[in-house]
């Protein structure tokens, strides 16, 4: 991307440990080819597990979200109960064992996807995570005199089907991040 002239910012989001350590590769790997792609090209990084974000190297900690919480399914559901009335397992199903009850998502959702939605919609509830989504973007926005901006941006999800955390969440964030872009 030479500067001058008309610009489309770029905002990676890798959802889950796979996305967001290839959003991470992505982005180090364009600003190294050109850095003055630095100021033009955005990330997030959005993952149940907190391991898998400590061990993100590029992506700064601002731009990292958390979706999940060190409480347990159980509580989860109870605060969102919503949830549970339309689209999760009860609590007293058979497939919602007191094991399931009891974990808690911050080190993944252990290849349940419906626990994914769960911490994702208790994210937008309850932490802002659509402001987040929404600052982001608005970062994105900033140009120089040097380059038109047409106020249109790029957004790349990047994700993996065989985890819980992409697979569980990413037709949510897409939804989310494109309500986010209009509204800015």
């Amino acid at each position: 991307m030479a500067s001058g002239g008309n610009f489309r910012p770029t905002l990676l989001v890798g959802v889950g440990g796979t996305g967001s350590k290839i959003a991470e590769q992505i982005l180090e790997h364009a600003i190294e080819n050109d850095s003055s792609v630095r100021g033009r090209i955005g990330i997030m990084a959005l993952d149940t597990d907190a391991n898998d974000m400590a061990a993100l190297k590029y992506v700064p900690k601002r731009s990292q979200v958390q979706i999940s919480q060190p409480e347990t399914v159980y509580r989860l559901l109870e605060r969102n109960a919503e949830v549970e009335s339309k689209w999760a397992y009860h609590r007293n199903d058979p497939e919602m064992s007191q094991d399931i009850l009891d974990m808690t998502l911050i080190e993944g959702a252990g290849q349940i996807r419906m626990l994914t939605r769960l911490a994702l919609h208790d994210s937008f509830v309850n932490n802002g995570l659509l402001d987040k989504f929404e600052a982001a973007i608005a970062e994105l926005a900033v140009h120089s005199d040097e380059q038109n901006y047409d106020g249109a941006i790029h957004v790349l999800i990047v994700g993996s089907m065989a985890g819980a955390t992409g697979s569980g969440s990413f037709a949510q964030v897409a939804l989310a991040l494109k309500h986010a872009a209009k509204t800015r």
